[in-house]
């Protein structure tokens, strides 16, 4: 009995499932670039200022998830995936939702403003970066089935 609860605890805890939970955090604050250049170009300040407060919280709860996830992963030889390459892709999710948390703050502290003819071209550009980092969800969605 003791032998099968001990190669339960082996195998039992995937690392896929909390960064599939970590990448679905950042693709939220990464959606939430679309509003805030949006609301940017329609030089609506309330609205660009609930947009940074929401990457904000996103990232934060993002951190939260990465430094859970950092502090739990099995050092399992079990893993079957390499803990280095795990780490790797946590590393470069959480640079997509700092890099959102960059662009909503230099946005506000700057008192950053678009001109009119940069408008649809950066909302264009920002639309193909969130699809992107929609692709790359999607991928990490299906690791776990790969195995």
């Amino acid at each position: 009995m003791s032998r099968k609860s001990t190669l339960t605890r082996l195998f039992r805890n995937s690392p896929f499932k909390a960064l599939q939970q970590h990448m679905r955090v950042v693709l939220d604050c990464a959606r939430h670039v679309g509003p805030l250049i949006e609301a940017l170009a329609a030089d609506d300040e309330a609205a660009v200022h609930e947009a940074r407060d929401r990457i904000y919280e996103l990232e934060a709860k993002a951190d939260r998830i990465k430094n859970k996830l950092r502090l739990h992963m099995p050092k399992s030889l079990f893993m079957p995936v390499d803990r280095r390459d795990l780490l790797e892709i946590l590393h470069l999710q959480e640079t997509i939702a700092n890099t959102a948390q960059d662009i909503a703050g230099l946005m506000i502290q700057r008192k950053m403003t678009i001109p009119g003819f940069m408008r649809e071209p950066l909302i264009a550009l920002t639309r193909r970066c969130i699809d992107t980092c929609e692709h790359s969800a999607k991928a990490i969605e299906e690791l776990d089935e790969l195995l």
